[in-house]
């Protein structure tokens, strides 16, 4: 009767442990507050004070134990920067990027509400400006290093290939800023961009 009872009870103790490391690998699987997030809701805590008194407030002190909800949302510097700017533009302008809803939540004027489908919109067109330009000038200079080689009756493989550095090293560091990649998505970025270039640079080396 007594090892019966005996094996029960450590049969309920192995099942809450089992469900405790359950739950604590679960809770590990979500995903912590950015620096920028966590500043930011530290900031909301001071100037709103929501709780009643500070024994409560004391936990956002205790940054590993907080989570982030925030789901699909690829959050970078060039993200920040962008949200910083649109705070120092004009309402008119800035208001274009909120919603009515946001916009009612506060009349707080240090609190800030931006759409995160607006903002995306945004920093997507921003970006893809931005490729654009690293693709086509560099593209574009090759062709007047050329011309002017051309002209000078020189070799203009130097020159080529000082662009090509510079341009590799320049979309290695926005492309790093812009978007929040792994090592092997910048690897085949990169690939690809190095090969346009040197398609260009053969060119106008053979020409």
């Amino acid at each position: 009767m007594v090892m019966t009872l005996l094996k029960t009870i450590m049969l309920i103790l192995l099942t809450v442990i089992d469900e405790i490391l359950i739950k604590a690998r679960e809770l590990n699987a979500f995903q912590q507050p950015s620096d920028r997030d966590y500043r930011s809701v530290r900031a909301w805590f001071f100037n709103e004070k929501p709780l009643a008194n500070m024994g409560e407030e004391s936990y956002i002190k205790q940054r590993e134990d907080i989570i982030s909800l925030r789901h699909g949302r690829e959050w970078t510097l060039f993200h920040c920067l962008v949200e910083n700017l649109l705070r120092k533009t004009p309402q008119a302008i800035s208001s274009i990027f909120t919603t009515l809803s946001q916009r009612s939540k506060t009349a707080n004027k240090f609190i800030y509400y931006f759409s995160t489908t607006k903002v995306e919109v945004l920093v997507s067109y921003i970006t893809g400006v931005i490729m654009f330009f690293l693709l086509v000038f560099p593209i574009i200079l090759l062709c007047r290093l050329r011309q002017t080689q051309r002209l000078a009756d020189g070799n203009p493989m130097l020159d080529a290939l000082g662009v090509f550095v510079f341009f590799t090293l320049l979309f290695i560091t926005i492309l790093t800023c812009l978007m929040n990649i792994n090592r092997h998505e910048l690897f085949a970025a990169l690939a690809v961009y190095c090969a346009v270039l040197a398609t260009f640079v053969g060119s106008t080396n053979n020409v």
